[in-house]
């Protein structure tokens, strides 16, 4: 897994191999050639916070594909937001972009160029905390 370095307004971002948790996340040689994705360009984090709960909670773990940035309405994406990685679901709603969570508790924020960077398109995520689930 890798620990996020981001600065508000900057389309870029660092990372940093975190071994807090294990450090690697093993994703299936077969999964991954399935999906037609690159290992080099998938990256593993951390999911902290309840927004996205009842789809993810917290200690979960998100696969990122940093080559996938395209905006699509209803994707889930990893992004920059004000500094802040988040994971939120992308919604295209009256010519505008927002961040919104799964957790109704959680408002939608708009999403604008220079506040709001997406880092990459969740395209898998792991199950770590099933005392939530049961």
């Amino acid at each position: 897994m890798v620990a996020l370095h981001l600065q508000a307004g900057a389309t870029g971002f660092e990372t940093e191999e975190s071994y807090e948790d294990g450090g690697k996340l093993h994703v299936p040689r077969q999964w991954i050639e399935e999906n037609d994705l690159d290992p080099q360009r998938l990256l593993a984090i951390k999911i902290r916070g309840d927004s996205m709960v009842p789809m993810m909670y917290e200690g979960d773990i998100a696969v990122i594909n940093v080559h996938d940035r395209n905006r699509v309405n209803g994707g889930v994406f990893a992004v920059n937001f004000k500094g802040q990685a988040l994971v939120k679901r992308l919604k295209y709603e009256r010519r505008e972009w927002y961040l919104a969570s799964e957790n109704p508790d959680f408002k939608q924020e708009p999403c604008r160029n220079g506040e709001c960077n997406v880092v990459g398109r969740v395209v898998r995520f792991e199950p770590r905390n099933f005392k939530d689930r049961l």
